[in-house]
């Protein structure tokens, strides 16, 4: 008798096998996303690392869910609100004379 893999099975220890793997993987990329020049790719990396050790406790996916939720989008927009601020007034007209960069 063939056995089809129906969504509310799982797939025992070779899920949890695979599901450890797999999250060991988001995690490097996450790490990786860390480095990068851009803002928003460094508040995504930091929601989503935080949402993934969260995942032993809730639904395989989550963190995806999770991480944009509306107060997440709103602290994300928050931020790069403030980034925008902040870098014009990083232009040369509102220097300290005799500051060091």
């Amino acid at each position: 008798m063939d056995r089809v893999l129906l969504p509310n099975q799982d797939l025992g220890m070779f899920g949890v096998i695979i599901g450890s793997f797999l999250v060991g993987v988001l995690m490097v990329i996450f790490t990786k996303m860390f480095s990068a020049k851009s803002v928003l790719t460094v508040t995504v990396a930091l929601l989503m690392m935080r949402m993934t050790l969260f995942i032993p406790r809730a639904s395989s996916i989550a963190f995806i869910i999770d991480t944009f939720s509306p107060v997440n989008i709103l602290g994300v927009g928050l931020i790069l609100s403030l980034y925008v601020v902040l870098r014009h007034f990083e232009s040369q007209e509102y220097r300290i004379e005799g500051a060091l960069k």
